[in-house]
């Protein structure tokens, strides 16, 4: 009877032994399947809401001397493979002029606006200024047009400088930035007061005159970190001197 008790008390330990590790098991594969899920989920609102807003899709100008003209075009560069709704572009014009000390300084002349419902990278096909640029100069002449653009869209705010500038009877030379505010979103809307910096784009024509470029401090300065830059490799020390 001892003996019978014994084995029959092995195997029910063994049977409890294995049922406690079914379940175990069990519970282990329904929180990774429902983790898996909970994944899947999380990625499918978050795909649905870059859809919606337009992710981190961001578009904004990058000048192009047109080969054997005069003519500067503010072509249309589109990054990121979602599309973006509800542009707003607001358009600061200034042309350098000389001043009654023989100096010059850009004074502003122009303000536009321009609205998109919806951008895609077909966009890049079109050009949303041509500048023009002096056919024949005097060796002591200046030409210079500066633009300040912000581009509020529905996923964040895009700030853009762009300089164009021609001494003499050089070639024109042009330099531009770009710095991206992501607003954290409150109910759908973006709130810009804690919103993130990105400096996204730069570029400095070799010649371009970087006395000009003051803005060298910060987050969005001429001198910040670029996910993305061309040209001249500016230093604080070059843009200080005067």
């Amino acid at each position: 009877m001892n003996f019978n008790f014994l084995n029959i008390s092995i195997w029910t330990w063994l049977i409890a032994i294995s049922g406690i590790a079914l379940v175990i098991f069990t519970f282990i594969n329904e929180k990774v399947n429902n983790d898996e899920k909970l994944k899947e989920k999380d990625e499918l609102i978050n795909e649905l809401k870059n859809i919606i807003t337009g992710g981190d899709s961001y578009f904004f100008f990058q000048p192009q001397i047109v080969s054997g003209s005069n003519r500067i075009l503010l072509l249309y560069k589109f990054s990121g493979k979602y599309s973006i709704y509800d542009s707003s572009i607001q358009i600061h014009e200034y042309d350098l002029i000389q001043l009654n000390n023989l100096k010059y300084n850009y004074q502003k002349v122009n303000t536009l606006t321009v609205n998109h419902s919806t951008l895609n990278p077909l966009i890049e096909m079109n050009y949303l200024l041509e500048v023009q640029i002096p056919n024949h100069s005097s060796p002591n002449s200046q030409f210079g047009k500066k633009y300040f653009m912000t581009i509020a869209s529905r996923n964040g705010l895009i700030e853009e400088d762009i300089i164009i500038r021609k001494e003499g009877n050089n070639q024109p030379t042009i330099a531009y930035k770009v710095i991206s505010h992501l607003p954290k979103f409150s109910e759908s809307y973006p709130n810009y007061d804690h919103s993130t910096i990105k400096a996204r784009n730069r570029h400095i024509d070799p010649a371009f005159p970087v006395h000009e470029l003051d803005h060298t401090r910060g987050d969005s300065s001429w001198t910040a970190k670029f996910e993305f830059f061309t040209g001249s490799d500016l230093k604080i020390n070059e843009s200080e001197e005067r």
